[in-house]
This record gives structure tokens, C-alpha cells and sequence, in this order.
């Protein structure tokens, strides 16, 4: 069974697939895809921090339904 983030970085590659056009040259291939790299780092490294604050993470955990890591911090 392939693991989430491998089925995210197919799906992604796909996506790029389609939106870009076919004779893009090598410079510009590297450019896009350590672009989306980037992006991904800055996107999860904030939600890693959001998420770490003990305010935040309290008000996420209330949201979830009981018994479903419902614990207190």
C-alpha cells in the first residue's frame, strides 16, 4: 500500500502534468518543482508551529469528536 505522501506527490506530479505544457525545457521543469518544494516546506513548517502553540492545539483537540484522540494536553 502506497503511504499518504507518496499518493500526494503522484497527485501533484499529475496536476503539474496537465497545467504545464509539454515541451517545457529541463531549467524550467527544476524551477517549478523545487518551487512547489519550497512552498510545501513554508505551508507545513507554519502548520507545525500553529499547531504546537498549546492554545491552538486545545481548541483543535475540543473540535474533534470523544474517544477520537480527544485526550487533554
Amino acid at each position: 500500500m502506497l503511504g499518504f505522501g507518496v499518493v500526494f506527490v503522484l497527485f501533484a506530479a499529475a496536476v503539474l502534468v496537465t497545467v504545464f505544457p509539454a515541451g517545457i525545457g529541463l531549467a524550467d521543469s527544476i524551477v517549478i518543482v523545487a518551487n512547489h518544494f519550497l512552498v510545501e516546506i513554508a505551508f507545513y513548517t507554519a502548520l507545525a508551529f500553529g499547531m504546537s502553540t498549546q492554545a491552538i492545539a486545545k481548541r483543535y483537540l475540543r473540535s474533534k469528536p470523544q474517544g477520537v484522540l480527544g485526550g487533554q494536553i
